[in-house]
């Protein structure tokens, strides 16, 4: 894995293009331990692919060799896969998933669990788990909160490839370029998101992660008045937004607003 930092932007490559740049246990650790150091030292997060591809999924050797092993060796696998996607889902700062070529199983997943997803047009996806008996399991929270359940469905129990214009219809991507304009479109978004408070865009990914699960047919409206109104005044009363709104009235930029060096 490499990572090369410029600015306030981490761009954090897998680097295993023989293999597709398929996820090991090796590979998982170095992820979780990369995203809990880079938070309060980036604000954006590039993840990307070395080679013809994004990520191919987990590694097929290891989960083959781990057929034959105990419970306790498989949980410990499985668990450090599960806490990889979850120091990124967490990342305080935003995360962009540059994906090109192949985005298979865990690899969709990747796209899935980051804030936002640009996508190459020649870009596929694929939750192709069943098709060797396996499932989708430590990443299907996140695919279920990008696409919803009934797509997550149809995806999961099928293992059918999709475009990249497909997966953007679903909402798995937000974003697809030619790939010859992908870098230029994600350095757009990473210009657009330096011009936004790092504190506020913390604190509604924490809203976010602290709503998911209410339906909106049934939401708990105490309880959530609850937790919108004290986020609202949490946010009103920081240093953060009373800097951004004496900017704004003295027509200037915010002293949060960076740009890339």
């Amino acid at each position: 894995m490499r990572i090369e930092q410029r600015g306030a932007l981490a761009t954090v490559t897998l680097n295993r293009p023989k293999v597709r740049n398929a996820l090991n246990s090796e590979l998982s650790t170095a992820l979780t331990r990369t995203f809990h150091r880079l938070a309060g030292k980036a604000r954006v997060v590039v993840l990307r692919g070395e080679g013809p591809a994004f990520c191919a999924g987990a590694d097929i050797e290891e989960m083959q060799r781990l057929t034959e092993a105990d419970f306790d060796t498989q949980r410990a696998q499985a668990m450090a896969l599960q806490q990889m996607f979850q120091a990124i889902g967490n990342f305080p700062g935003v995360t962009i998933a540059r994906v090109h070529g192949a985005a298979i199983g865990g690899g969709a997943g990747l796209a899935a669990v980051c804030d936002i997803a640009i996508a190459a047009e020649e870009a596929f996806f694929a939750f192709s788990e069943v098709r060797i008996g396996l499932i989708p399991a430590t990443i299907a929270p996140w695919v279920v909160q990008k696409v919803g359940l009934g797509t997550a469905r149809a995806l999961f129990v099928t293992g059918e490839r999709i475009t990249a214009t497909e997966a953007l219809r679903i909402g798995l991507v937000q974003q697809v370029a030619m790939p010859n304009a992908l870098d230029e479109a994600i350095e757009r978004k990473v210009e657009a998101i330096l011009q936004c408070g790092p504190e506020a865009i913390a604190a509604v990914k924490r809203l976010l992660l602290h709503l998911q699960g209410f339906s909106p047919a049934t939401f708990p409206m105490a309880e959530t008045a609850d937790i919108t109104v004290f986020y609202l005044i949490e946010r009103r009363m920081s240093a953060e937004a009373r800097e951004g709104f004496r900017a704004f009235l003295e027509k200037r930029r915010p002293s949060f607003h960076e740009t890339l060096p």
